[in-house]
């Protein structure tokens, strides 16, 4: 069997938050694309620390590389009519990498920045991703299928 949910995480953070429900929504990754995100401590601390991965081999470039990329998930269907896309609130960082001829980012020169996409809908609602909160709904709902 196979299930495909369209617009998943946004589905979510409007079971979580039904004030959302209809308004266009992003959410995005960790780090939004800008400079490298600050400490988890800082940043996100209701995370578990499960979900806080840390990589000491890598080196400082690689680990700014990566972050300087990130943009949005997922979008719903409201987002997606006023023309914002998944990959769209990338950080200026990771569209430089991109028009720099790095392979692995190379669709993400036509992307729009986080701020381009609010001024394209000035009512997009963004949210950070929540890994931990989505497998949470995906186990259920394999659950309830199950069972069924």
């Amino acid at each position: 069997m196979h299930i495909d949910v369209d617009a998943f995480y946004c589905a979510v953070e409007c079971i979580d938050d039904p004030s959302l429900v209809g308004k266009p929504l992003a959410v995005r990754q960790f780090n939004s694309g800008g400079p490298p995100a600050p400490p988890r401590s800082l940043m996100q601390p209701h995370l578990p620390a499960v979900l806080v991965r840390v990589h000491p081999a890598r080196n400082s470039t690689s680990a700014a590389h990566t972050a300087c990329t990130a943009g949005f998930v997922a979008v719903s269907y409201e987002a997606k009519a006023k023309g914002i896309r998944k990959g769209d609130g990338v950080g200026a960082g990771g569209r430089a990498a991109a028009a720099a001829g790095c392979e692995r980012l190379k669709g993400l020169v036509a992307r729009v920045s986080r701020e381009e996409a609010l001024h394209m809908c000035p009512d997009l609602q963004i949210r950070p991703m929540r890994t931990h909160r989505y497998r949470q709904v995906a186990n259920d709902i394999c659950t309830s299928v199950l069972l069924s």
